[in-house]
């Protein structure tokens, strides 16, 4: 086994890749690369001492975990070679709230859009007024027709923005976090339950479960909400008709685990090994900001703020399945909020859903008795 360790060593010995290999619990090289960027980790060390459980746990099949290693948030592509656990770290970058140059699109832009859709929308309720005049039930029908065609582009208008709003603030740290003290399984099932209820004409059903009746957790609920709508609208986007995605919550303690796994085509290893970075996802993927690129990246950047991490697994033709590893008590203690507040979900009732489920949603859903 030594020869073999050897060979793979030597394979990775130039590679500019940060390379860690790991066999029998122990750290069985890490090359040039990997070494200058984490000195603290040598041949031969108690592999669980140094690295994140959720890479040791990963299992044989190649998978894409973003996870931090010696303080450093990486994106790590896990897999087996010959027996060792092989480990290929990209260094995520730190950024602070004056690294404006890294934004998707500037601020200013973004502030046009919402100006924009505003004015969209004000447009299609004065045209709902005109459609509310006497006239035929022809007339009428063909109107509101209309109007849920102008009302559903201007929903998927208005999850790209929040999309790009949410990437710009993740990348220059300004994004409004405010964990507290929430019942996750309950805001996990009632989403799953009202985006079942929605996505019914799709012919894919959501199912949750969760061997416990109640999860407390310090989350921030809204970005939770997003980073559980993203997951199940990648996994309505890759299912076949007649199909299900399936949604758990487990304890593992002191974590809480999400699961979303759906039986779509899946993703092969190259393209799963960029899956974080929008800017490089194949445009194939990014089709209506869903099974990849900005979704994903949200995904983790989210869990990320809750010092949690994101694992995808996926093979073609074998579905793919996105874990969230949630610590329970994210961020301190003594800034916890023991209150449970009212999640966005519920006060925002149909519009949310309507919004964050719009690539997947036929124009009909958006005729004016959906926004009642």
């Amino acid at each position: 086994m030594q020869k073999k360790i050897k060979s793979i060593e030597s394979l990775f010995s130039i590679s500019r890749d940060l390379a860690i290999g790991v066999y029998e619990g122990k750290i069985a090289f890490i090359n040039p690369a990997a070494a200058a960027v984490f000195p603290t980790i040598q041949a031969g060390a108690d592999a669980r001492r140094l690295l994140p459980k959720e890479l040791l746990d990963s299992g044989d099949e190649p998978r894409v975990i973003s996870a931090h290693i010696c303080g450093r948030p990486c994106t790590v592509s896990v897999s087996s070679m010959d027996g060792v656990q092989l480990m290929l770290a990209v260094i995520s970058p730190v950024r602070t709230i004056r690294d404006r140059e890294n934004t998707i699109v500037p601020p200013p832009l973004v502030t046009a859009m919402r100006i924009a859709l505003s004015n969209i929308r004000l447009s299609g309720e004065c045209f709902m007024k005109i459609s509310d005049e006497p006239g035929s039930d022809a007339y009428r029908k063909q109107t509101q027709r209309y109007m849920a065609f102008l009302s559903h582009n201007c929903h998927q208008l208005q999850r790209i923005i929040v999309g790009i709003d949410t990437i710009n603030n993740l990348g220059n740290g300004s994004l409004p976090f405010t964990p507290c003290i929430t019942d996750i399984v309950t805001l996990v099932r009632e989403l799953c339950e009202s985006a079942d209820h929605f996505v019914l004409d799709t012919g894919v059903h959501i199912v949750f479960t969760c061997g416990e009746d109640k999860l407390l957790a310090n989350i921030d609920t809204q970005l939770i909400e997003q980073l559980v709508l993203n997951l199940l609208c990648n996994g309505i986007t890759a299912e076949p008709k007649d199909s299900t995605v399936h949604v758990s919550l487990r304890f593992d303690q002191p974590n809480v685990i999400l699961t979303v796994a759906d039986n779509g085509s899946g993703i092969d290893a190259g393209t799963l090994s960029s899956i974080f970075k929008y800017h490089e996802t194949p445009r194939n993927l990014r089709n209506s900001l869903t099974r990849a690129g900005l979704g994903l990246t949200i995904v983790r950047g989210i869990a990320e703020l809750h010092g949690g991490t994101v694992t995808i697994e996926s093979q073609p033709g074998n579905g793919t399945c996105v874990q969230v590893s949630l610590p329970q008590n994210a961020g301190s203690p003594s800034t916890a909020l023991f209150r449970e507040p009212r999640p966005r979900f519920r006060a925002a009732g149909a519009e949310l859903l309507l919004t964050e489920l719009s690539p997947v949603l036929d124009a009909n859903y958006y005729e004016p008795r959906y926004a009642d």
